[in-house]
């Protein structure tokens, strides 16, 4: 338990804490007391400064009592130990990187095809709208070639009809381009949500 025991003044101090008999050092837990133990050896498991635990030892034959050597052992185990976790720690962190890394590479390529897409849907729509408006223009020049013919002829009548062929087609291309405004618009307007009864629809 936190703060109470040998176990845990190890971790507070972070040394070795070795006893010949728990019951006796002033910080022994008494249900570990009670519970018969004698010997008692606990190192701290450590990752340069920073605490990770500890690898607790003990013995409930009262001859049996832990020497240096055995501390030595311990703290090497408790450093593999500390290793260990350390990589764990280091995998999980590597494998999170690896998964987010793999989120964002996969909405990159959806925003790719997503730009594809619409690369492709602008071309379709500037071949449509350049074949579009071409045609006023070819009605255009083709009227501005009989206009010239019937102005060296001095055929008044035809003149008129010409020139009044010449301003329809303006005209034509004026609506036009005022339609491609308006689709320009419509395409950043967003409309609230309505809720709509399916049967209706």
């Amino acid at each position: 338990p936190k703060g109470q025991g040998l176990t845990w003044l190890t971790y507070e101090k972070s040394r070795p804490v070795i006893v010949d008999e728990y019951d006796q050092h002033p910080s022994a837990a008494p249900e570990w007391s009670a519970s018969g133990l004698h010997a008692f050896m606990c190192v701290p498991i450590m990752a340069g400064e920073k605490r990770l635990g500890t690898l607790a030892l003990y013995n409930r034959t009262p001859q049996k009592k832990f020497n240096q050597r055995d501390v030595s052992l311990i703290e090497a185990l408790a450093q593999e130990v500390a290793v260990s976790i350390q990589n764990a720690r280091l995998f999980v962190a590597l494998q999170k990187e690896l998964a987010e890394h793999k989120q964002t590479q996969d909405r990159l390529e959806i925003l790719v095809h997503e730009l594809e897409a619409k690369n492709a849907e602008l071309e379709r729509f500037t071949y449509s709208v350049s074949h579009d408006l071409k045609s006023p223009l070819v009605t255009i020049g083709g009227f501005l070639g009989f206009l010239e013919a019937d102005i060296q002829k001095g055929e008044i009548q035809r003149i008129e009809t010409t020139i009044s062929r010449i301003r329809e087609a303006a005209k034509k291309m004026q609506r036009l381009l005022d339609e491609i405004l308006e689709l320009s618009r419509i395409g950043r307007l967003i409309n609230p949500p309505t809720e709509n009864p399916f049967g209706e629809l």
